[in-house]
């Protein structure tokens, strides 16, 4: 047995032995009376905390550049903040569309963040270099609410970049299936956790499928439009999400792939120029105005297309698959990948 191995096998075995003691302790917990529930403190984290003075110190501003629900995306977009909830049929249009994922802080965000903050760390090769730039993304990343796709996202960029430091090239699917072993030894709940579960699974689709999904494209020359790799990544990650989704909420969008595939480009643009307007907001003069102008656009195109989408009377279809369904469809999904990777004569899938 290679270390390789043996690591993987004590990490399984701790694994294990942390979500039985959560199952069991939170078993422990329903069955206790309320005198033997011991209950935490109402009162606010010292992240939560500067999480709130940001809030209130960047939404005091940004709404007045920029109206609901354009400044509220801008919120989730950059730096996390669900502030849907005061736009309640907004949120709605997400949801039926399948374009909820898109306004909140996730993977993307890390990437995007992590290439801006190299251009300015010269040594990012080095592990002086790889050390500066981690340390400034996890700051980020504690900002924006260190939610479960963002520790996922970090915890992977992190391996990523350390193989880039050592010269070695770590498989993603190892580096993901790594990250969610971390994750739940670390926190045993995430295991119940909604969007650890989502993350996970729409990760783990982009890196099955996306790959084999542009290269069905790639025989049509079709494959260099942009929006076409946006209709490819979010069928990928679809493939591995929807079942989850019908299965805990009774609900599925017909709309989705159609929804992310016209939509998907606005927001890595929106972000961007919705990073800039942040530090501008805080800088005299009519340079925060002109950005808000120049977001404006983006932003109102994805609004407007969810709008539409969503008003849609088969934007979304009622309907809640079993236990047995769910388990037949991965069962089936994984033998189709497994198919697809034998008959590939040079194997790139993880």
């Amino acid at each position: 047995m290679t270390w390789r191995y043996l690591l993987l096998l004590i990490a399984l075995i701790v694994l294990i032995v942390r979500i039985s003691t959560y199952l069991v302790s939170q078993s422990i917990t329903t069955q206790c009376s309320e005198q033997c529930v011991r209950y935490a403190d109402n009162g606010l984290t010292y992240i939560e905390r500067i999480r709130d003075i940001i809030y209130k110190t960047v939404s005091e501003r940004i709404f007045k550049l920029l109206p609901s629900p354009h400044a509220d995306l801008i919120l989730g977009l950059t730096l996390g903040f669900d502030n849907l909830s005061r736009n309640t049929k907004f949120k709605e249009y997400l949801k039926s569309t399948g374009t909820i994922h898109v306004v909140v802080v996730s993977g993307f965000n890390i990437t995007l963040v992590l290439s801006f903050i190299s251009k300015f760390i010269e040594s990012r090769y080095t592990i002086r270099g790889f050390i500066k730039l981690y340390f400034l993304l996890f700051l980020y990343s504690v900002v924006s609410g260190f939610n479960p796709p963002i520790v996922r996202a970090y915890i992977m960029s992190f391996f990523q970049g350390w193989g880039t430091v050592t010269g070695r090239k770590i498989p993603i699917a190892e580096i993901l299936i790594a990250s969610g072993v971390i994750m739940l030894i670390i926190k045993p709940s995430y295991i119940s956790d909604f969007s650890f579960i989502l993350s996970f699974l729409a990760t783990l689709g982009l890196c099955a499928f996306s790959e084999e999904i542009i290269n069905f494209f790639r025989k049509f020359k079709v494959d260099r439009y942009q929006i076409i790799n946006d209709f490819s990544s979010s069928l990928a990650a679809q493939l591995l999400v929807w079942p989850v989704i019908s299965f805990n909420f009774g609900e599925f969008s017909i709309v989705s792939l159609l929804a992310n595939m016209l939509t998907l480009w606005t927001i890595p643009v929106s972000t961007i120029l919705g990073f800039i307007l942040l530090v501008f907001l805080f800088v005299p003069g009519p340079v925060a105005n002109i950005l808000a102008a120049l977001v404006y656009p983006f932003l109102d195109i994805f609004v407007s297309l969810v709008k539409i989408l969503g008003n849609l009377p088969f934007s979304s279809i009622q309907l809640r698959i079993s236990l047995f369904t769910l388990a037949t469809y991965y069962i089936a999904i994984f033998i189709f990948y497994r198919i697809l990777r034998a008959n590939r004569t040079d194997t790139k899938l993880p």
